[in-house]
């Protein structure tokens, strides 16, 4: 797979989920496409990552994990970053939202094309 992120503009990446599997799936997934990838369990802990690293300008998120959820820690991190692109998934039925939404399960393929979009936005 190409890079789809040039290296001179290598775009930071935060990859929020709860399941260790697929936290490593989609940073893979995003480290293989060029971006510098940083990874968080919950939504407390990504809050943490983006305060360490404001060069962070996307975020994809989980809905439904523990500490705090995904909508919850996406409101906190605009306050501190507005204008932070995000892509949201859920293994439960599609939450309305303003995100961009993924439905798990996804194809990792689809994750990296999805993320392209929202950057492109």
């Amino acid at each position: 797979m190409a890079s789809v992120v040039s290296k001179a503009t290598m775009i930071k990446a935060l990859v929020v989920e709860d399941d260790p599997l697929i936290r490593m799936a989609a940073c893979k997934t995003f480290a293989q496409a060029g971006f510098q990838v940083f990874e968080a369990a919950d939504g407390e802990e990504a809050l943490t990552v983006l305060r360490e690293n404001p060069s962070i300008g996307f975020v994809f998120t989980d809905i439904s994990m523990p500490r705090m959820d995904g909508i919850t820690m996406l409101a906190r991190a605009r306050e501190l970053r507005p204008g932070l692109k995000t892509l949201v998934t859920s293994g439960h039925s599609e939450v309305p939202l303003e995100e961009a939404f993924l439905p798990k399960p996804y194809r990792l393929a689809a994750l990296r094309d999805m993320a392209i979009r929202v950057l492109e936005r």
